[in-house]
């Protein structure tokens, strides 16, 4: 069932931390070649390079979130090209090609440049790479995913984590004794055919370099349709994504981000 469109608003203030879109292939798609020609190609935007252990691929098997980590697939690693600024991030590995925003502990909420830069930029980064024409083949897709992050100061707002209803429509377990959480982390997953997959919505406690204390939040769509461009499904995915950001949060709450 498709959802009803409604009136978005501009929430310039929100705290979105991180958005990153990605493509993962059912099998390997690029080589070590095409990976150093990247880093030649992209090295004037993104001059920062670093080397990680390959992503491991995951699938919603019934009620579990199961890992995949298959080598030949992923191969033997991940090619990390950031930005001066360190606000992009480019990573590559062999079924893998994904593309993040990321808005530094320095820097104010609100320096967000907005879901369709950074999807330009991302479906720059594939076609540079000779990749967008994979990237629009279901065939040789696994899946696509789109992942926004919010990091919230939540001392701003509540004494305590265990106060998170007063921002949010879900709340930590109620202890009997007047105990107090330090912290908190869960993570759940959904079934989601708007986009022919599945969503993971995770939230636990973080910290800035200076230490100061963070509730964060990761919403995270994941999956691919026959019927539908590449950049048809980032726009539905990202419609379902505001809906999702919307109904977390409570009203009096989204208004002081408005």
């Amino acid at each position: 069932m498709r959802r009803k469109k409604k009136k978005k608003i501009r929430y310039s203030h929100a705290p979105v931390s991180e958005v990153i879109c990605g493509v993962t292939f059912a099998e390997s798609q690029l080589d070590i070649s095409t990976l150093f020609n990247a880093q030649h190609t992209l090295s004037q935007e993104y001059p920062l390079i670093d080397i990680a252990a390959p992503i491991g691929d995951e699938a919603l098997v019934g009620f579990v979130l199961a890992s995949e980590l298959e080598p030949t697939a992923v191969g033997p690693f991940r090619l990390r090209l950031r930005s001066s600024d360190l606000s992009w991030l480019c990573q590559l590995q062999f079924n893998k090609i994904y593309f993040n925003w990321i808005r530094q502990d320095d820097q104010p909420v609100g320096n967000y440049p907005g879901y369709t830069e950074i999807v330009s930029r991302f479906r720059k980064i594939l076609d540079s790479l000779g990749a967008l024409s994979l990237a629009n083949n279901p065939d040789l897709v696994k899946y696509l995913d789109l992942t926004y992050h919010d990091r919230i100061e939540w001392q701003k707002y509540m004494d305590s984590i265990s106060e998170a209803y007063k921002i949010l429509r879900f709340s930590p377990p109620q202890l009997m004794a007047q105990y107090s959480f330090n912290n908190v982390f869960s993570r759940y997953t959904y079934e989601c055919p708007e986009i022919g997959g599945h969503g993971i919505l995770g939230m636990n406690t973080d910290s800035t370099q200076d230490g100061t204390q963070l509730l964060k939040f990761e919403s995270c769509l994941r999956g691919k349709m026959q019927d539908i461009t590449m950049d048809k499904w980032f726009d539905r995915s990202n419609g379902i994504q505001y809906d999702q950001f919307t109904s977390i949060f409570k009203e009096e709450t989204l208004k002081k981000w408005i």
